[in-house]
Formats: structure tokens, C-alpha cells, sequence
């Protein structure tokens, strides 16, 4: 499915710009040069079902370093949210970046960027879970 995402997305892993005006009114705003910023999004299917996570960790130039996106179980939004927010933590916890970078966790709403919420989506399906890490 992540195969799909980069057809659909083919700029998922160029550099945008550092602050970009995503919706009228919200900024990318860049991250001091020892953070890194994890963007994530929960997704469930209805009120109470299938659950996917996802998230893109970039650095202060946003280079993309790392995307996920998982499956999770049976829940509802709130508590996709949450387990997004946990898997970032965990994620960043075990990364090579913790010991130097400070990090983010910034919840992108998915009327302002879609890659987020795709990989969310795609969760919500996956049979395998996918962490890569681009650095």
C-alpha cells in the first residue's frame, strides 16, 4: 500500500519549502537545528473500528528522515490519535536521533495535509507494519 502512497504522493520524499503556507492562515514553521518534528495522524474506520496510525519525522531543513504507518486494532479516533502519539514516542525513543535531537509531536489535521493522513488511512488496512527510515 505504501507503493500507492508514493504514486499518489511523488513528493513524499523531496524537500518542501521551510515555511510553507499549507492552508490559509497555518505555517510549516521550521524546528531549532537540534529538533526534529514528527507529523502524525490517527484514522479509524467509523466510531468504533479499525484503527491506523501514521507520521513523517523531518528535520529543521524538513528532510524526511523516517515514515510509519501501522495498524493498530479496534478503537475510535481518540484513541488513534493517542496511539499515534505513542508510536512517535516509541519510534523516536529507539531511533539513533534521540540521543542528539530534541523532538516535536505536531498533530496535522488532514484538511491542512493529506500525506498524514494517507499513511494513517493505510494503516488502518496493513498487514505489515512499515517504519522507514531515510537517513
Amino acid at each position: 500500500m505504501f507503493k500507492l502512497n508514493l504514486v499518489r504522493f511523488p513528493n513524499l520524499n523531496k524537500r518542501p519549502p521551510l515555511v510553507k503556507a499549507v492552508k490559509k492562515g497555518l505555517l510549516w514553521n521550521v524546528t531549532p537545528s537540534d529538533s526534529l518534528k514528527f507529523n502524525i495522524d490517527g484514522s479509524s474506520r467509523g466510531k468504533l473500528g479499525p484503527v491506523g496510525i501514521g507520521g513523517v519525522l523531518r528535520d529543521n531543513t524538513a528532510a524526511i528522515k523516517l515514515v510509519f504507518s501501522k495498524a493498530i486494532g479496534v478503537a475510535n479516533s481518540n484513541v488513534a490519535e493517542l496511539l499515534a502519539v505513542r508510536e512517535a514516542l516509541s519510534v523516536y525513543t529507539s531511533s539513533r536521533w534521540a540521543s542528539s535531537h530534541r523532538c516535536e509531536i505536531v498533530h496535522i489535521s488532514r484538511s491542512v495535509n493529506d500525506i498524514f493522513d494517507a499513511l494513517a488511512k493505510s494503516g488502518v488496512t496493513r498487514l505489515v507494519d512499515l517504519v522507514v527510515s531515510y537517513d
